[in-house]
């Protein structure tokens, strides 16, 4: 009887066979135990499975807060040059308001250096209801509008901006400022056309003092 023989592998075989048996030796294998922490003794496996997903969402939201934020920085830096504009442009119509106040306050102290200037016999003729009508036009001018600059600036100072929170938060932030100085702009631009009808009011009424008193002094010649 023919012993049997069994022919030699060849290595390229071994090697593909030792290839599709590694995951099931890794399997069988047993396993070395390693030494854990407090902590990991501690807690659940399947807490921790659970927990990984939760990270994962964690990390996700993370990124597309910094993506989020980094998307607003257009709009941010759009904001800060309107702003920077806007702001420049109420500087402006701050300076026109306060020398509109100051020209009112003089045209008022002249009709006063008027009436005082007038003869004695001016003011002794000098219609006293006329005289009244003037420093009631006078005070109601100075009390009204510096009543009115009152108000808008007690206005402006108890509005309080939106705290910024964050990159994100920045743009909102910017157009709360932005809304806050053209709404000032525009509360002074309503002013300054106020102070503009009480000067004209002022130089009319000093116009006709100045009339009247050049009118009775001639007529008192005679």
């Amino acid at each position: 009887m023919p012993s049997l023989r069994l022919s030699p592998l060849p290595l390229s075989c071994l090697f593909l066979m030792m290839i599709h048996l590694l995951p099931a030796l890794a399997f069988l294998s047993p396993v070395i135990p390693h030494t854990r922490t407090q902590l990991q003794s501690g807690m659940d496996p399947e807490l921790i499975t659970a927990g990984i997903p939760v990270i994962q969402m964690g990390v996700v939201a993370a990124a597309s807060a910094v993506a989020g934020a980094f998307s607003q920085q257009p709009r941010i830096q759009e904001l800060e040059k309107a702003l920077l504009e806007s702001q420049i442009a109420l500087n402006e119509t701050r300076l026109e308001t306060q020398q509109k106040m100051t020209q009112l306050e003089d045209k008022l102290f002249e009709m006063d250096q008027e009436y005082e200037a007038q003869t004695t016999r001016f003011k002794k003729r000098y219609d006293n209801q006329m005289r009244d009508e003037l420093e009631k036009a006078k005070d109601k001018i100075r009390t009204d509008y510096n009543f009115r600059l009152a108000i808008q600036t007690d206005k402006l100072k108890s509005e309080k901006l939106m705290d910024g929170l964050g990159i994100v938060a920045q743009s909102t932030d910017k157009e709360a400022q932005l809304s806050q100085v053209r709404i000032e702009k525009a509360q002074l631009a309503e002013l300054n056309k106020r102070l503009e009808e009480a000067l004209l009011k002022s130089n009319q009424e000093l116009e006709n003092m100045k009339a009247e008193a050049s009118k009775k002094t001639f007529f008192g010649l005679f």
